[in-house]
């Protein structure tokens, strides 16, 4: 069975998930206006950026190709997180939704999210200090390991924090999950009395 907090730092489940929530669509915002900044001023900073990266690996006479292969490169990332960000919004407002009608199923989605997020940072961190070992850079995996930790331990505290709440939600609601018992076998019972 997993821990339940009972609040959230200094505030209540419901206040927690609700800051947890409103802090997610705002960095999701974020994420949206930085990415439309980039794509408004896309020919000053991609491309100084597109020309160094190819002048740095490239010969001269590629260029061209080189400018155009990192140019959909950037592209295609920057519309995967653009999908990304819409995504938390959209599904950090159905949270906020969810905590305020007192609708638990609206809280799942979050929840689901924030779990992919954590296996996401454990493999891409557990990924990134290996390959910082095989190149032998011991300090910037130190660096990597610690940061990572500490996001997925904020990151799983969240996540048990906003559990808890939906839990609490679902039990209010008339919801409550039944936990499961296994039951011991009994010796069956004789019919009838024993002959002497």
């Amino acid at each position: 069975m997993l821990w339940q907090p009972k609040g959230c730092c200094c505030f209540t489940r419901r206040t927690g998930s609700l800051i947890l929530a409103s802090l997610s669509v705002i960095s999701g915002i974020f994420g949206i206006l930085n990415l439309v900044n980039i794509y408004a001023n896309h020919d000053q900073n991609v491309d100084l950026e597109v020309v160094k990266f190819c002048r740095m690996n490239l010969e001269a006479e590629d260029m061209g190709a080189c400018r155009d292969s990192v140019k959909h490169i950037v592209m295609l990332g920057g519309a995967t997180l653009m999908l990304l960000y819409v995504i938390q919004v959209i599904i950090s407002s159905l949270l906020i939704h969810g905590v305020s009608k007192n609708d638990p199923c609206l809280m799942v989605p979050y929840m689901i999210l924030r779990l992919i997020y954590i296996i996401l940072t454990i493999t891409g961190g557990a990924a990134l200090c290996i390959a910082l070992i095989v190149v032998g850079d011991l300090t910037s995996m130190s660096i990597v390991a610690a940061v990572a930790f500490g996001y997925i331990f904020l990151e799983t505290y969240f996540l048990l924090v906003i559990r808890a709440h939906y839990l609490q939600m679902r039990k209010e609601s008339g919801y409550d999950h039944v936990e499961l018992e296994e039951e011991c076998p009994t010796t069956p019972k004789t019919i009838g009395k024993n002959a002497d």
